[in-house]
């Protein structure tokens, strides 16, 4: 006991942690399962992230990011051509193939960031068949729609009820709620339910 009080104790305690730190750690890792992992993805990784950058920045400018800072940086804007920088069919291919590019570089992508600025490059290609005035409410419609693809449709009507909150329109209300709920049922028909009941969980084998 009086050991542990004792200032020369403590003060070899960084050898022996220097000592136990390596049987640690490599016994975490047998535990853990972490020697079974190629080390090929600390090399991929890396390779992955740049490249994706470069093209990013070269073939695809403006895909960089989440997406929803464009997004609603778009609706802010009065001309077409400044749009057009931000919101683009060219833009929505582009996140599409970094976003897979990136997801098996090993990189954490979430899917709503991706999927707003798409559905708002998408909807702004169709703006053009509408007046000026209906183009933010279609960018505002895209947007919530790429939410609602990811089969979160409720989430969808909040981020748009967010964004409609300073300048709501009946137009692009009606806008919106069409788009989710025409997305929202695309992704039940495309992928399904994301919801499980203990009825239909897998057996444990």
């Amino acid at each position: 006991m009086t050991a542990l009080v004792s200032q020369r104790y403590w003060r070899r305690q960084p050898l022996l942690l220097e000592k136990a730190a390596p049987s640690t750690l490599r016994r975490t890792i047998e535990v853990t399962g972490l020697r079974s992992v190629s080390l090929d993805i600390f090399r991929q990784a890396p390779l992955g992230f740049l490249l994706s950058a470069y093209v990013a920045a070269t073939l695809f400018p403006n895909s960089q990011g989440s997406g929803i800072p464009q997004a609603t940086a778009s609706r802010h804007l009065r001309y077409a051509e400044d749009r057009a920088r931000l919101l683009s069919l060219k833009i929505a291919l582009g996140k599409i193939i970094l976003t897979v590019f990136g997801l098996f570089s090993g990189a954490s992508i979430s899917r709503e960031g991706p999927t707003v600025q798409v559905g708002a490059s998408i909807m702004l290609a169709v703006a053009r068949f509408g007046g000026k005035a209906q183009t933010r409410g279609l960018i505002l419609a895209g947007s919530a729609a790429g939410i609602a693809a990811i089969n979160t449709p409720l989430a969808g009507i909040v981020f748009a009820i967010e964004e409609m909150s300073r300048t709501a329109e009946s137009r692009a209300n009606g806008l919106v709620l069409t788009a989710v709920i025409l997305s929202g049922l695309a992704a039940l028909g495309l992928s399904g339910s994301y919801n499980y009941s203990a009825w239909r969980l897998p057996r444990r084998r």
